[in-house]
């Protein structure tokens, strides 16, 4: 049996899925500003894609899913290739991935493209120490801030945290309290018959 995701309504937007939904109210309680859905792009290829969220302070797309399939993983590293720019999966565990262009295979019988994009690789979401906003960072490509463009040298970030592969426990860096809380908030919305969420420790 297919079972269609809920509909849901929350901070002015109608979800298409109570997990994009959980994942806005991560980046509320971030204070990450996104967009939902603000634009459909046509590939290269001729393939339509539209990403969930759109993150202007960094510049970076932010995509939602339950499960990857082979369909979702061409579209995003195609739109990657197509645009230049850093698309970040978020699952429902709330760990989530990087996908950045890499470079050219340099086999003579391999021509593809390769990308930053593999559950072992590591993915960060960043503070910058000049201006303060947050992006997602993988271990590959820019490592200048996605939002004021400066660059420390030393990649010491004045907050980091390494996507959580599903451990919430796990607090790994300085500012963990206040991500760990996020996730918590996420976690907990509970949304009425598919409207606004309940819990009252979402904007705790």
């Amino acid at each position: 049996m297919d079972f269609k995701p809920i509909e849901t309504y929350y901070n002015g937007y109608r979800f298409r899925s109570r997990l994009e939904a959980r994942w806005a109210v991560f980046f509320d309680a971030m204070g990450i500003k996104y967009e939902y859905e603000p634009e459909g792009f046509t590939l290269s290829d001729g393939t339509m894609y539209l990403p969930d969220f759109y993150l202007p302070e960094s510049g970076q797309f932010f995509e939602v899913k339950g499960v990857m399939t082979d369909t979702d993983l061409h579209k995003v590293q195609q739109f990657v290739s197509d645009v230049d720019k850093c698309v970040t999966v978020g699952y429902s565990d709330f760990h989530f991935e990087t996908c950045n262009f890499w470079g050219w295979k340099e086999s003579e019988d391999d021509t593809s493209k390769q990308f930053s994009f593999d559950k072992n690789d590591e993915a960060w979401l960043c503070k910058c120490n000049y201006c303060g906003k947050y992006w997602f960072q993988a271990t590959t490509g820019d490592w200048h801030c996605q939002s004021c463009g400066k660059y420390d040298g030393d990649h010491h970030f004045s907050v980091q945290l390494y996507s959580m592969n599903g451990n919430s426990e796990q607090r790994v860096s300085a500012y963990s309290e206040k991500a760990f809380d996020a996730l918590i908030a996420a976690r907990r919305a509970r949304f009425e018959h598919g409207e606004t969420p309940q819990s009252k420790e979402v904007f705790a």
